[in-house]
């Protein structure tokens, strides 16, 4: 975990509270596995709290955390469910000077200042499975060869191989054209973008209002067979910062009125992480 962060570096958007004039990350953390356990393993929530080296004892008391919420399916949920009503309640949101709980907030700012730009792929539906590797297009023979070298020197699992060769055999199961997913950190290096895309499916598109971050993701649209939608302010690039406009992203995201599947790419250093 990161060391605590003076409330002086950060003063806008989601933030860990403050614990004794610094936002503390491992007090916070404590804090939180200790409510995602409490509700089917209170004497695990007790461990968690009592822990006095959190830095050092993490490690053992999430193995916990995660071998009791595997006992049941009841037991997962409650634990995700806990553990995330938590996080939004003690993690903060600052705007104005003012701060209040995250979950608070996203009540709070329940409109959005967004419109939905839309974008068009231009390129024919594949019509199988092609995987890029070492600047090459594998499919067919190529890719079945591959894939049994790859099985051979334990680079995947049989399990990999043998789906990845039923997905070559059905190219019916590569048109994604009625799936639209959320990639928030769409332009991120391990963003599916281009393979979703690429399979037809409506990209729900969330990444920073930055010239170059957009210029990818038009690429990957204009290069695929789906469609991207993206947050945009009037009279301003697309985009939005997952930071400081948390509530209207979450507005703009659930006004599409589709299932969403969610993907979160996005990425920074430390405490920005969470």
């Amino acid at each position: 975990m990161s060391s605590p962060k003076s409330d002086t570096e950060v003063s806008d958007g989601v933030l860990f509270p403050l614990v004794d004039g610094r936002r503390s990350t491992q007090t916070t953390a404590k804090a939180v596995f200790a409510d995602a356990a409490r509700g089917i393993a209170p004497d695990v929530a007790e461990s968690i709290e009592r822990s006095a080296n959190w830095h050092k004892d993490y490690v053992g008391h999430l193995s916990t955390l995660e071998r009791v919420s595997a006992l049941s399916p009841k037991s997962a949920l409650a634990v995700a469910s806990d553990g995330l009503f938590a996080l939004h309640e003690r993690m903060v949101f600052a705007r104005d000077g003012e701060e209040m709980s995250l979950s608070h907030a996203l009540d709070r700012w329940d409109s959005s200042p967004f419109e939905t730009v839309s974008l068009e792929g231009q390129a024919p539906h594949p019509r199988r499975l092609v995987i890029p590797y070492r600047g090459q297009q594998l499919a067919g023979d190529s890719l079945h060869r591959q894939l049994d070298d790859w099985v051979r020197r334990g680079v995947i699992e049989p399990s990999c191989a043998d789906a990845l060769r039923m997905v070559d055999a059905q190219p019916g199961w590569l048109d994604a054209s009625d799936i639209t997913v959320a990639l928030v950190g769409a332009a991120a290096e391990m963003s599916p973008l281009s393979a979703l895309l690429a399979w037809g499916a409506t990209v729900a598109a969330v990444d920073l209002p930055r010239q170059g971050v957009w210029e990818r993701i038009v690429v990957a649209a204009r290069n695929g067979s789906g469609r991207v939608l993206a947050p945009a302010a009037a009279d301003a690039i697309a985009g939005a910062d997952l930071l400081t406009q948390l509530p209207e992203i979450r507005t703009w995201l659930t006004s599409l009125q589709t299932p969403l599947v969610l993907g979160n790419y996005a990425y920074a250093d430390g405490a920005m992480f969470v």
